[in-house]
C-alpha cells in the first residue's frame, strides 16, 4: 500500500487556502474598483453638471439651441453631407443630446452609399475614429435616422453598387414617400427600383421636389405616383428604358420644369416616339439636358417634331455621335429658347451644320454656351453665327479645369469671334469680321496667361467698336495680365468669370 507523504498533503492544504484567500481580496478589489466606476460616473456628472452651467450656451433656450443646430445642420449640407451634423452635437452632452433628438431636421439626409453589406456605409456616416458610437448596422439606424426627422422634408439618396435591397428597408423608405423632398436611387438593381417605386406609387407625394432615378426597367408598369406629387420640379432619369417610362410618368410629370435625360440612344422611331409624348406633355419644362449614346438612326422625314413652347434653357451633349446635334436642333421646336449649351463636338467628327440651317429656328436664343471650346474651329463659328445670328451673350467653359490651368490663349478665342488682329496667325481660316452683330458679353472659364499687349489691346478696340460691353475672365488671368488695368476705362468692363446656369442636379451624388 501507497505511503501518503504527510509534509506534502501540508503544503497542497496550504496552497489551497491561499488561493481561496487570494480569490477573496480579489473579490473585494473588484466590488472595490466597481464603487470607485460608480462614484466616477456620479463626479463626472456633477462635474460635468456644474461645467456646463458656466458654458456660453448654458443659458440658451432648448428652442434656441435648436435653431443653432439647424442651422449647422444646412451648412454642413453645402459642404459634405456624408457626416450627418445631427451625430456630431447629440454627443456633446446630454443636454445638447436631448435637443438634438428633439429637433427633427437634423436627421433628414439619408444617405446609403455603398455596399449594403458592409455596414459602415449602408446608413448617414457617423463620427470618424469615435469608439463609443458602433458603426451604422443594416436598415436599423436607417430606420433610427427617417424616426428622428419626423415630418420634416428628408432627402434619400441611394446608391449601394447595384446590390439588392432588404424588402424590409424598402417598405420603411416607402413609407416616409409622404414627407421626402428629394429621392435619388442611382446605383441598385432593376428589380429593386421597381420594388421600391411600386411601393412608394401606393403613397401620395406631397413635397416631393426631385427625384432621380437610374436603369428605370419595363418591369415596373404601373403609374409613378398616381395619388399626386405636385410639386415634383426636377427630373433626371439615367438609362432608362424611354419606352416604359413615357406611359406611366403621368400625372407624377405634369408639374416638371426640369428634366435631365443622360445615356439615351434611339434605336427606332418607336423610341423617339416615346421620348416626343412624354417631352410635349410636360407643359411647364423650361430647363432640359439631352445627354446621348447612341445617333437617331430612322430619317428624320418621318419623325414628327417635337413642340416645346415653355423651353428656356436646353443642353445638348453628342460626345461621341455629334450628328445627334444636328438631329435634335432640327426636331426641337422651342420659340421662347434663350439659351443653348453645346457640348461633345470636337475636330474629328464635326455637326453637320449646313443640314440644320433650315430647320433651326431659334428666333429668342440670345444666350450660347460652348463647353470644352478648345475643340472647335472657325468654321464652326460661322455656322453657328448663321444659325444663330441674334447672340447677345457667349459663354465658353472647360469642364474639370484646376486652378490657374487654361487650354487655350485668348487671342484665339477673341479672334474667332472678331476676326484676326495684325499680330496674330489664323490656325482654321481667315477672320470674317464680328460673327455676331449684337453681341454684347464674353465669358470664358479658363485661359493661358501668355499673351501680346498689342494683339490685346487690337482686340479690345474691336469688341469695344462691336458695341461688347463685358468681359468674363478668369482670377488667375486678370490677376497675372499686367495689360489688363491699361484696357480698364475703354467702356469694356472686366471682371472674375463665375459659373453661370449651374445645373439644379448638381446635388445629386
Amino acid at each position: 500500500m501507497r505511503q501518503v507523504n504527510g509534509d506534502r498533503q501540508r503544503r497542497v492544504q496550504f496552497w489551497a487556502k491561499r488561493l481561496d484567500e487570494i480569490a477573496s481580496e480579489r473579490r473585494k478589489l473588484i466590488l472595490q474598483l466597481e464603487a470607485l466606476d460608480a462614484q466616477r460616473k456620479a463626479a463626472e456628472l456633477e462635474h460635468n453638471l456644474l461645467y456646463n452651467l458656466d458654458a456660453p450656451t448654458s443659458n440658451f433656450p432648448n428652442e434656441v439651441l435648436s435653431m443653432i443646430f439647424e442651422t449647422g445642420a444646412a451648412q454642413d449640407l453645402g459642404e459634405n453631407p456624408t457626416y450627418v451634423f445631427g451625430c456630431i452635437v447629440s454627443h456633446v452632452s446630454h443636454r445638447w443630446r436631448s435637443v438634438a433628438l428633439a429637433t427633427p431636421r437634423l436627421w433628414t439626409q439619408i444617405r446609403l452609399i455603398g455596399n449594403p453589406h458592409d455596414g459602415s456605409h449602408y446608413a448617414p456616416s457617423m463620427l470618424p475614429n469615435d469608439n463609443d458610437m458602433p458603426p451604422p448596422a443594416s436598415s436599423e439606424k436607417v430606420c433610427t435616422y427617417l424616426s428622428r426627422s419626423g415630418v420634416a422634408p428628408v432627402d434619400i439618396h441611394i446608391k449601394i453598387n447595384y446590390e439588392d435591397i432588404a424588402d424590409e428597408l424598402l417598405q420603411t423608405i416607402a413609407d416616409h414617400i409622404g414627407h421626402c423632398r428629394s429621392l435619388a436611387v442611382t446605383g441598385v438593381r432593376r428589380v429593386s427600383l421597381s420594388k421600391l417605386l411600386k411601393i412608394a406609387s401606393q403613397h401620395r407625394a406631397p413635397v416631393l421636389v426631385s427625384l432621380s432615378l437610374c436603369s428605370f426597367s419595363s418591369s415596373f408598369s404601373d403609374p409613378l405616383f398616381p395619388l399626386g406629387a405636385p410639386r415634383l420640379k426636377n427630373v433626371a432619369l439615367d438609362r432608362s428604358n424611354i419606352l416604359a417610362l413615357a406611359p406611366v410618368c403621368l400625372p407624377a410629370f405634369e408639374s416638371v420644369t426640369q428634366l435631365r435625360l443622360s445615356d439615351l440612344y434611339f434605336q427606332n422611331a418607336e423610341v423617339y416616339d416615346s421620348l416626343r409624348r412624354m417631352l410635349i406633355i410636360l407643359h411647364s419644362l423650361s430647363y432640359l439636358e439631352l445627354q446621348f449614346a447612341g445617333a437617331i438612326t430612322d430619317s428624320l422625314q418621318s419623325l414628327q417634331l417635337i413642340e416645346l413652347p415653355t423651353l428656356q434653357y436646353l443642353e445638348v451633349d453628342c460626345e461621341g455621335c455629334p450628328e445627334t446635334l444636328s438631329h435634335t436642333m432640327r426636331i426641337i421646336r422651342a420659340p421662347n429658347l434663350n439659351c443653348l449649351s453645346l457640348v461633345g463636338f470636337v475636330d474629328e467628327h464635326r455637326p453637320a451644320w449646313p443640314l440644320m440651317l433650315p430647320d433651326c429656328h431659334c428666333p429668342s436664343l440670345r444666350h450660347l454656351m460652348i463647353t470644352e471650346f478648345a475643340t472647335a474651329t472657325f468654321k464652326d463659328f460661322d455656322w453657328l453665327a448663321k444659325l444663330y445670328p441674334n447672340i447677345e451673350k457667349l459663354t465658353f467653359r472647360l469642364l474639370g479645369l484646376e486652378e490657374g490651368d487654361g487650354s487655350e490663349d485668348l487671342d484665339w478665342v477673341l479672334t474667332a469671334i472678331v476676326g484676326p488682329g495684325p499680330h496674330e496667325r489664323v490656325r482654321n481660316g481667315p477672320g470674317r469680321g464680328v460673327r455676331w452683330p449684337k453681341l454684347k458679353s464674353i465669358a470664358v472659364s479658363g485661359l493661358e496667361t501668355t499673351y501680346h499687349a498689342s494683339d490685346w489691346q487690337d482686340n479690345i478696340l474691336k469688341l469695344k467698336t462691336a458695341g461688347v460691353k463685358k468681359l468674363s475672365l478668369p482670377e488667375t488671368f486678370l490677376a497675372s495680365a499686367r495689360y489688363v488695368a491699361k484696357m480698364r476705362g475703354v467702356a469694356i468692363n472686366f471682371e472674375e468669370y463665375r459659373e453661370e446656369c449651374l445645373t439644379p442636379f448638381a446635388r445629386v451624388v
